[in-house]
């Protein structure tokens, strides 16, 4: 990440993968896309109120997080980084999911035929 006020650069790369296939032809439903986070990324996930207890300023990417979900994009968070930060679920922005932890939601998605980018 670059910093709290900045955009997350990761979830901006979603919506640009997102976008150039979608100009090109790609029909969105034929898109199937999960984001796993972890980490130092968290903050990015969360709504508003929490990011503004965290860094006092508004979440710069929850606008993108908030499309990416209407898009259909599935988007997690660890829920190990989660328990590590003394975080709970509430501070997560709407339409993102608490996984048990990253690496088990990667083993899951990946069963179910996503591959690792």
């Amino acid at each position: 990440n670059n910093g709290p006020d900045a955009v997350n650069r990761n979830i901006d790369r979603v919506a640009r993968f997102l976008n150039l296939h979608a100009k090109n032809g790609v029909p969105r439903e034929k898109m199937h896309l999960a984001v796993v986070v972890h980490g130092a990324a968290l903050a990015s996930m969360t709504h508003d109120a929490a990011y503004q207890e965290l860094n006092g300023m508004d979440n710069p990417t929850l606008e993108l997080v908030e499309r990416l979900g209407e898009a259909g994009v599935q988007l997690y968070v660890c829920g190990q980084s989660m328990a590590f930060r003394g975080w709970d679920k509430g501070m997560l922005a709407s339409p993102v999911k608490l996984a048990p932890s990253a690496m088990t939601m990667m083993h899951l998605l990946q069963s179910q035929g996503y591959t690792r980018q």
